[in-house]
């Protein structure tokens, strides 16, 4: 429950919901297994697969309104385990959903909504795999100039980009955190082609 987790950490909250990642990639796998025209079937294995996926979500969006709900580290850590307090509980089956997803639907109803995207979850058979990540990325990121950043989308969003691109610097442009996370999601032995300044 961390917006950069270190690769061995593996509690019980990680545990949950690797079994629901798993599931939905097993419901994924049945997707491709039905001819073209099984649509009803298709779909019920879609459906399945985004019912499994729904607490996952949930819980990374909490972990992303941790970071955007304060603009100092201390300050997004102290918040973060209040997050994971409340996570744990509602895993526990002591506290209800309705709480989190307020607190969710605060962080997509901003002044600065923010609508995160977790590639994992969103893409379990993509990176569920061995060798896992895409075969490919293709695509024309925006350009915006590193200074222009935090004044277009707030300081919270530029302290995001450099927390997962250590070394980039607050003057790196925009298109370079593409490329970056482009890397990041490949498998290895693939192609990227991505339109540069």
């Amino acid at each position: 429950f961390h917006w950069n987790p270190p690769k061995h950490d593996f509690g019980p909250l990680f545990a949950g919901i690797t079994a629901s990642v798993n599931e939905a990639t097993t419901w994924r796998r049945k997707i491709q297994e039905h001819d073209e025209g099984a649509y009803d079937q298709r779909r019920a294995a879609w459906r399945e697969s985004e019912d499994d996926l729904n607490d996952p979500r949930l819980i990374g969006d909490l972990c992303g309104a941790a970071f955007f709900g304060r603009e100092k580290d201390k300050e997004r850590e102290n918040l973060r385990l209040v997050y994971l307090d409340k996570v744990e509980k509602w895993k526990a089956k002591t506290a209800q959903t309705s709480e989190l997803r307020g607190i969710v639907e605060e962080l997509r109803g901003g002044n600065r909504p923010v609508l995160p995207f977790h590639w994992e979850i969103e893409f379990p058979e993509v990176f569920g795999r061995g060798n896992p990540g895409f075969d490919a990325v293709l695509g024309n990121p925006p350009f915006m100039g590193g200074r222009k950043i935090s004044t277009a989308f707030g300081s919270e969003y530029l302290s995001l980009l450099l927390e997962q691109s250590p070394g980039t610097g607050n003057t790196c442009d925009l298109v370079a955190h593409f490329f970056r996370r482009a890397f990041r999601i490949l498998r290895e032995r693939s192609t990227m082609g991505l339109v540069a300044t």
